[in-house]
């Protein structure tokens, strides 16, 4: 547990926090999303680095000890950030119509008389379809990076033994978990700017566990 938390402070730390800083800042102040294309890159290496022990210098070192890496090649950051994008896009279709449905079938406003059974049968059903895409879509990001090509990602025997390995599931629910703290940092902390630090290190965090709980599969 503690090397998983020293991992993202390992390496280049001072230049990967204070750029993810600047583009969080102006996700946050200036322009919305589209600064965190150059962050999608760099989470997207962590990801990779972690799945296949590859260190920040590209060595292998094959456990959480190497340092992730940070936005010094530019043009392999560009290339994680389409596949990053790639992958978040094919399973956010599904993930939309999945909500579209729910929202047409679950209207606000239903009268109090309403029977609670259907309704709560319905959202359950629509909860039972979006588990399964939030929990296979790090691991095709993993396949992907790892594979260098977006069909690595879509690989369905490849992916599957990843989702079916114990290890995948506890190291998916801990990204789940730093997610969350992510998201509440930045929320919570943006206006003090520090929330912002916080969010950009369990984004790391979050990113290296989804390729930790993949490397066990994609080593073999």
């Amino acid at each position: 547990m503690r090397t998983a938390l020293r991992y993202p402070l390992a390496g280049d730390a001072e230049d990967r926090y204070l750029v993810a800083w600047i583009l969080h800042l102006l996700h946050a102040l200036v322009v919305p999303f589209v600064p965190l294309a150059g962050l999608l890159g760099m989470l997207g290496g962590v990801t990779r680095a972690a799945a296949t022990g590859e260190s920040a210098d590209g060595d292998s070192s094959g456990d959480e000890a190497g340092a992730p890496p940070s936005f010094r090649a530019p043009r392999r950051l560009l290339a994680d950030t389409g596949r990053v994008v790639g992958v978040a896009a094919a399973y956010a279709l599904p993930v939309a119509a999945v909500l579209g449905v729910g929202a047409v079938l679950l209207p606000t406003g239903l009268p109090s008389d309403a029977p609670a059974t259907p309704i709560a049968l319905l959202a359950a059903g629509l909860l039972g379809l979006l588990l399964p895409l939030a929990y296979a879509a790090p691991a095709s990001l993993a396949h992907a990076l790892a594979g260098d090509s977006l069909r690595a990602g879509f690989d369905r025997e490849a992916v599957g033994r990843t989702l079916g390995h114990a290890q995948y599931f506890t190291q998916w629910a801990a990204g789940l978990g730093a997610l969350a703290v992510a998201i509440a940092s930045a929320a919570a902390l943006g206006d003090v700017l520090v929330g912002h630090l916080l969010a950009a290190y369990f984004e790391v965090l979050a990113f290296a566990c989804f390729g930790w709980g993949a490397a066990p599969t994609l080593r073999t």
